[in-house]
Order: C-alpha cells, then structure tokens, then sequence
C-alpha cells in the first residue's frame, strides 16, 4: 500500500489518522486518441447523458442532436471546409 506524510499543501483537506482511512480521487480523462469524427454514437450518447459533451460539442465529432434529442451523424464538425 502507498503511504506518505502529509505535506503542508495537502493541509486542509483532512487527514488521515489511521489505516482504514481512505482517500477518493476523481480524475477527469485525457485528451483521448484518434479522430473525434470516429466515436461511435452510442458512446457520445453516453458522454451527453452524463455531462461529459455538451450538444454544441458534438459537431467536434460529426454529430448532432435529431429531432427526439437522440446523438446522430451528420453534424458539421469544426474543421470542416
């Protein structure tokens, strides 16, 4: 297990005192890999649903809202001519 004194930046946010004390960290995602224009649809629905991508982000990945709310292709993405 990893363990290490707490610094004095990492004052304030609490301390641990013993072993069954735990940290939580949620990190966000990197930047991710390959072209945007490529994730699949079910995925971006997922990313909209859960705050993720805004739906003025989708045209970053070629898609855009239909008329039930529902991701779809065919949006204009940002480095289209």
């Amino acid at each position: 297990m990893f363990s290490r004194p707490i610094t004095s930046a990492m004052r304030g946010i609490g301390e641990l005192r013993g072993p069954e004390d735990r940290i939580e960290a949620r990190l966000s995602g990197g930047s991710g890999f390959g072209d945007p224009r490529e994730r699949d649809v079910a995925s971006l629905q997922r990313d909209l649903d859960e705050g993720y991508v805004s739906e003025a982000g989708l045209a970053r990945y070629g898609a855009r809202l239909d008329a039930d709310g529902r991701v779809t292709r065919g949006g204009s993405g940002v480095d289209d001519a």
